[in-house]
């Protein structure tokens, strides 16, 4: 049995979460209308709208908030990553400051927002493997050490004087795999050439196309061609060294994905589904009455059996 309650930030339960909410009615109790990103730690629900953070107590459904006015460094939140592993928040803004909390402290980092570089410096999205933050960024790939939050290292994403957006990153069977507006890239991890990007490897049977997101699941990656509101989306998996398309998955205009070691789940503009292992869909959610155009921009599994999904019009 799955149920779909919203909470103004969209709260998909997977499981029984309560059995006076009838299957498929909604519920709204938050004062915010629009978010962002989102993120899910044991205690708390973390989403974003542009000023402050929105925090939801899991156990008794109590809202508090956090905005510069508490202590972030900026306004702006770009988006925000929980890792389970290192049990830190990170929080990136909109000019590339960065901030960190982990046991109620604030940490920021400001190295980024404060380096003198041609171009953009926003920053894509957030991958964490054991203690290692790799920031996916318009100029390349930044690594920060989780555990006394400095930079690790910078990866420039230039070649032939062509800066290559790095839109999101992945690792996979000793290999780092980034996707950019012309195709994904791949090196081995103990590459000492790794910071030269001319010795990252082009995936040919991808072409130079945008892919926007990238996903480990299964052994397999799992990678978003992006159709930027012209064309539909198209989701290609890589099993075995070898790529294709995957026409199992749906994809419209896919806005996230997210994985457990059992589940896959693809969030689109208005909808989100969850696969098995193998591929076999197991759930499927929509949140919009009608009266308003779903926006999603997030989901993810919070470690349960739900799910939470941010968006720009009805909120969490």
């Amino acid at each position: 049995m799955r149920n779909i309650i919203t909470f103004l930030l969209i709260f998909l339960n997977i499981g029984i979460l309560n059995a006076q909410i009838p299957i498929g009615t909604f519920r709204s109790h938050l004062p915010y209308k629009s978010f962002h990103s989102v993120a899910s730690t044991s205690d708390y629900i973390y989403a974003a709208t542009n000023k402050s953070l929105m925090l939801l107590k899991k156990s008794d459904r109590e809202v508090s908030s956090w905005s510069k006015i508490d202590g972030l460094s900026e306004v702006g939140i770009s988006m925000i990553y929980y890792s389970k592993e290192n049990d830190v928040l990170i929080i990136a803004y909109s000019n590339s400051n960065l901030d960190f909390i982990k046991n109620d402290k604030l940490f920021n980092v400001a190295d980024i927002k404060n380096k003198q570089l041609i171009g953009s410096k926003k920053i894509n999205n957030i991958y964490v493997s054991e203690d290692i933050a790799y920031l996916s960024c318009a100029f390349g790939v930044v690594l920060i050490n989780l555990q006394n939050f400095t930079i690790q290292d910078t990866w420039f994403t230039t070649r032939n004087n062509e800066i290559f957006e790095v839109k999101d990153f992945t690792i996979l069977n000793n290999k780092y795999y980034l996707t950019t507006a012309k195709g994904i890239f791949n090196i081995e991890t103990d590459n000492i050439r790794v910071m030269d990007f001319a010795e990252w490897k082009f995936e040919d049977e991808l072409g130079e196309f945008d892919y926007n997101m990238i996903q480990t699941f299964h052994n397999r990656l799992y990678a978003n061609k992006n159709g930027n509101l012209v064309l539909e989306d198209s989701i290609f998996v890589m099993e075995g060294g070898v790529w294709n398309y995957d026409s199992t998955i749906y994809s419209h205009i896919v806005r996230s994905i997210d994985a457990t070691n059992e589940e896959l789940l693809v969030c689109d503009w208005n909808c989100v589904h969850v696969y098995d292992t193998n591929e076999i869909k197991t759930y499927y959610g929509t949140w919009s009455d009608g009266s308003i155009l779903e926006q999603a921009r997030q989901a993810i599994f919070d470690g349960k059996e739900d799910i939470w999904v941010a968006d720009d019009y009805m909120g969490l």
